[in-house]
C-alpha cells in the first residue's frame, strides 16, 4: 500500500515508523512542511501538480524554508502512484494572505516570535477582529525588532493584509470536494485529538472543528478518523508526550503502534484483528 500524507508530525511520524517496517509506503511529495487545514492540504496539492505559484517570500510561512523548494518530477509520479491519500484537518483558523495558506506554527516561529510584544499585539487583533488595523501594523513594521530581524516587504505584506477566516461547514465542504477532486483516489481524513486538557478542561472550539469535520465527511463519504479512542485505550501519559499533558505531541514509542492502527483500521479497515493497545 503507498500512502500519499498532508500533515503534520501527528501523521509524518506514525506512517514513516510503519514504512520503515516494510508494510507500506510513505509519500509526501517531495514535502515535509507541516499543515493542518483543508485549505494548505489544497493548496499543497496544487502546488505539487505545478497549478499554483507560491512566492519565495511566503516560503518561510509555508514550507519554513529560506525559498520556496523546487518542485521535482517526483512530486507528481508519487501522487501518481500512490493507493490513499491519509489527511490531516486539525484547525478550522486559515490565514491567508494574497491567496496563499500560511502555516500558523510557521508564521508564530519565524515572524510573531520575533517581533516580541508586537507579535503577540498582531496576533491578539488578528483572532479577535479576523483582520488588522492599518494603525497596527505599521506599529509593528515601525518597530525595532522588525528590522533588526532583517524582515522585508513581504513580511510586511503579511502583517498588513493577513486575514484569519474559520472553517465553517460551507468552507469545509468546498474544500474537502476541492481536495477529493483533486486526488481522484480513495482518501481519509484525520482529525485533531479530541480530549480534554489534564485539568479537565474541554477546549469546546476544538471539539466543535471535529464534529464538524466528521459531519461533513461523513456527508461527501470520506472517512474521518479522531484518533480520541486510540489515546484512551493506550493511556493518554503512555501516548501523548510531556506525561500526557501535550495534546499536539505524540510520544515516540507510541508513534509505531499508531501507524499500525492508522495502516490497519482507517487505511485498510478490513483487516480482521487489532493490535491490543492497551498491552
Amino acid at each position: 500500500m503507498k500512502v500519499f500524507v498532508l500533515g503534520s508530525c501527528r501523521l509524518h511520524r506514525p506512517m514513516e515508523e510503519i514504512a520503515a517496517t516494510g508494510r507500506c509506503s510513505h509519500y509526501d511529495g517531495g514535502s515535509r512542511a507541516y499543515l493542518h487545514s483543508v485549505g494548505e492540504a489544497v493548496q499543497r496539492l496544487r502546488w505539487m501538480r505545478g497549478e499554483l505559484t507560491i512566492p519565495d517570500g511566503m516560503a518561510p510561512y509555508v514550507f519554513s524554508t529560506e525559498r520556496v523548494p523546487r518542485l521535482s518530477a517526483n512530486a507528481q509520479k508519487e501522487q501518481a502512484k500512490a493507493d490513499f491519500l491519509l489527511v490531516e484537518i486539525a484547525s478550522e483558523k486559515e490565514l491567508i494572505c494574497d491567496g496563499i495558506y500560511l502555516q500558523l506554527n510557521y508564521l508564530h516561529r519565524h515572524l510573531l516570535s520575533p517581533l516580541g510584544e508586537g507579535g503577540k499585539l498582531w496576533w491578539k487583533e488578528m483572532l479577535q477582529k479576523r483582520s488588522i488595523s492599518a494603525d497596527t501594523a505599521q506599529k509593528v513594521i515601525a518597530s525595532e525588532q522588525f528590522a533588526e530581524a532583517g524582515f522585508g516587504e513581504a513580511d510586511a505584506r503579511i502583517l498588513r493584509n493577513a486575514r484569519c477566516e474559520l472553517a465553517d461547514e460551507n468552507a469545509l465542504r468546498q474544500g474537502l470536494i476541492e481536495l477529493r477532486q483533486l486526488w481522484g483516489k480513495p482518501m481519509a481524513a484525520v482529525s485533531h485529538v479530541g480530549l480534554p486538557l489534564q485539568d479537565g478542561r474541554v477546549l469546546q472550539s476544538r471539539e466543535a472543528f471535529i464534529a464538524r469535520v466528521k459531519k461533513i465527511g461523513g456527508e461527501l463519504g470520506i472517512p474521518v478518523f479522531e484518533p480520541r479512542g486510540v489515546i484512551e485505550a493506550v493511556g493518554r501519559t503512555r501516548a501523548l508526550e510531556r506525561q500526557g499533558a501535550d495534546l499536539d505531541h505524540y510520544d515516540p514509542g507510541f508513534e509505531q503502534m499508531y501507524g499500525w492502527y492508522l495502516l490497519n483500521r482507517v487505511i485498510k479497515p478490513n483487516v480482521s484483528t487489532i493490535p491490543d493497545l492497551a498491552a
